[in-house]
């Protein structure tokens, strides 16, 4: 792995998406942390209140790559099963201490807590 500013633990600050408008939304309060160890683990929880006010929640974990600007994530546990094992790639940006997760439209802000 020859990326290792991904590691650490990463509070969530925000996070931007569609609505089901497809207008975009941003969530300034959402619950959750991503997770990234030197060894090659990865977790990802958090949840979320979208423009419509339900409540999204996001929980899964495994193995991670790193190749340039992308990160593959490898589920060993994934509230769906068929993503399981899947090659999830994200885009990454990593500022001193601000990390930005990019999964299509969706972005995932934090800041390292470690």
């Amino acid at each position: 792995m020859a990326n290792t500013e991904i590691v650490g633990i990463w509070r969530l600050v925000a996070i931007e998406r569609p609505a089901a408008d497809g207008a975009a939304h941003r969530d300034d309060a959402p619950h959750g942390f991503l997770l990234y160890d030197a060894g090659g683990w990865f977790a990802e929880s958090f949840s979320t209140r979208g423009a419509d006010g339900n409540v999204l929640t996001v929980q899964y974990c495994g193995t991670y790559e790193v190749d340039g600007e992308s990160v593959f994530h490898i589920p060993d546990m994934h509230a769906d099963p068929a993503n399981v094992g899947k090659r999830l790639e994200r885009q990454f940006v990593v500022d001193g201490d601000r990390f930005t997760l990019i999964s299509g439209a969706v972005r995932l802000h934090g800041e390292r807590l470690r």
